[in-house]
C-alpha cells in the first residue's frame, strides 16, 4: 500500500480543554535536556518530530527519537508509553548526518556538498563548458561527469584532481550511468550515439550509433540494459551485450524531446518526463504506456520516484515542483521555494528527503512530510 507522508493521532481528538496531557523532555547527546514539551496523551511520536523541528530546525526525516535503548514505537500514542515508562517521557534525539552531494552546474564546476551545514567542502574544477550530469561513488572517493565540452571526466573526491578525460564523443553530454564495481560506464550524446566506456583504459570499447540525440539513460547492470530517451519523442531499450546489428525496442508515446527519466529494474517500471509538459509511466515487461500524467505547464526536466510507496516528484521549466500520487496520477502536493526552472532531483524515499537544483543557482534540500525547504548557495550559473 501507499505510504503515508505523515501521521499525527492514533485516534481522533484535540488539545482542548481537560484533555489529559503527557509531559515530555528531549534531550540530544552532550547537550542534555534541550526541551520540555507537552502533548495530548493520544498524539503519537510525529507530533514530538513536528514541534522539534519548529523549535530547533531538525529536518523531520533525518530525526531519530530513542527511548531508553530502543526506537520509539511512532504507532503507540504518547499515553500508552507514558504508562510503561513514565513521566516526563525522557527522549533522547539523534540527527542523521547527511551523506555529502556532488553537483555540476553551468559555471562549468563541479561542488561536493555538506547539507548539514549548507558548505561547500571542494570545487572540481576542469571542463571547459557547463557540467550537465554527474554520478559519484562515496565508498571510491570518485566521480564522473559529462559536459558541453563534449568530454567526460573521472574525479578523485578527496582531492578534486581531474584524473582521466575521456574523449569520443564529438558533441555535448547530457547523460551518463557509471558500474562502478567493474569499472564501466555508459554515455549518452547529442551526436547520436550511445558509448560503452572502459575507465581503466580510458577508452569506448563500444559505440552504439544512433538516429537522434540522446538525452537522458537509464542502465541495469545486472542484465546490460539501457533505456534511453531521444530527441524524436521516443524510448528506447538497448542491449549491451547484444550483436553490432541488433535494433533496440522503440516506443512511441511524447510528442516531443524525452528529457529525464527514471526507472525500476526489479518492478520493471519506468517514468519519462518530456518537452510535451507531461510525465509517462511504462510497463518494460510488455513495452507499453501504463498512465499520463499532466499538470505542468512547461517541459519537464527532471524525475525521481517510487514504486513501493507510489510517488514522485518532477520538476519543470514552469518553476514547479511536483509531488505525486502513481496510484491515482494526480499532484499530491506543490513544493514551493524555486525561482526558475528545476533542473534536476535526487530523492531519499525513505528518509522523505529530496534535493532539486534550479536556473536560479541554488540548491534546495526538502524535507516531503513537511514541505519545507532549506536553500543552499554556492555555484555561479544553472545546477544541472
Amino acid at each position: 500500500p501507499p505510504r503515508q507522508l505523515s501521521l499525527t493521532r492514533v485516534e481522533d481528538g484535540g488539545a482542548g480543554g481537560g484533555e489529559d496531557l503527557v509531559d515530555v523532555e528531549i534531550a540530544t547527546p552532550g547537550s542534555g535536556v534541550v526541551l520540555h514539551l507537552r502533548f495530548p496523551v493520544v498524539w503519537t511520536a510525529a507530533a514530538v518530530k513536528e514541534e522539534v523541528r519548529l523549535r530547533l530546525g531538525r529536518c523531520i526525516s533525518s530525526q531519530r527519537l530513542v527511548l531508553g535503548t530502543a526506537m520509539l514505537d511512532e504507532g503507540r500514542s504518547l499515553g500508552e508509553i507514558a504508562e510503561e515508562a513514565g513521566q516526563p517521557l525522557p527522549i533522547t534525539l539523534v540527527s542523521l548526518a547527511a551523506s555529502p552531494v556532488l553537483t555540476g552546474s553551468f559555471d562549468h564546476t563541479l561542488r561536493l556538498w555538506d547539507l548539514e551545514n549548507g558548505q561547500a567542502v571542494r570545487s572540481l574544477e576542469g571542463h571547459t563548458g557547463p557540467v550537465l550530469c554527474v554520478t559519484s561513488h562515496l565508498a571510491t572517493r570518485r566521480a564522473l561527469s559529462g559536459s558541453t565540452d563534449c568530454s567526460l571526466i573521472e574525479w578523485d573526491l578527496d582531492t578534486g584532481e581531474a584524473i582521466t578525460e575521456l574523449r569520443g564523443h564529438g558533441a555535448t553530454v547530457p547523460c551518463l550511468s557509471v558500474d562502478w564495481a567493474n569499472r564501466r560506464a555508459v554515455s549518452g550524446s547529442t551526436d547520436h550515439t550511445i558509448r560503452l566506456w572502459d575507465l581503466d583504459a580510458g577508452e569506448a570499447v563500444r559505440v552504439f550509433p544512433e538516429t537522434g540525440c540522446v538525452l537522458c539513460l537509464q542502465v541495469d547492470w545486472d542484465t546490460s540494459r539501457v533505456l534511453s530517451g531521444h530527441d524524436d519523442w521516443s524510448l528506447r531499450l538497448w542491449k549491451l551485450e547484444a550483436s553490432a546489428s541488433a535494433a533496440p525496442l522503440e516506443w512511441p508515446g511524447h510528442s516531443d524531446w524525452v528529457l529525464c527519466l527514471t526507472v525500476d529494474w526489479q518492478l520493471h517500471r519506468a517514468l519519462s518526463g518530456s518537452a510535451d509538459k507531461t510525465l509517462i509511466e511504462w510497463d518494460l515487461q510488455r513495452g507499453c504506456l501504463l498512465q499520463e500524467l499532466s499538470g505542468h505547464s512547461e517541459s519537464v526536466r527532471c524525475v525521481s520516484a517510487d514504486w513501493v510507496s507510489g510517488r514522485a516528484l518532477s520538476g519543470s521549466n514552469d518553476g514547479a515542483f511536483f509531488l505525486w500520487d502513481l496510484d491515482d496520477g494526480c499532484v499530491l502536493r506543490s513544493l514551493c521555494g524555486h525561482r526558475g526552472a528545476v533542473m534536476c532531483v535526487e530523492a531519499d524515499w525513505r528518509e522523505l528527503r529530496a534535493l532539486s537544483g534550479c536556473t536560479d543557482a541554488a540548491l534546495r534540500v526538502w524535507d516531503l512530510e513537511s514541505c519545507e525547504a532549506t536553500e543552499i548557495r554556492g555555484h555561479s550559473g544553472w545546477i544541472r
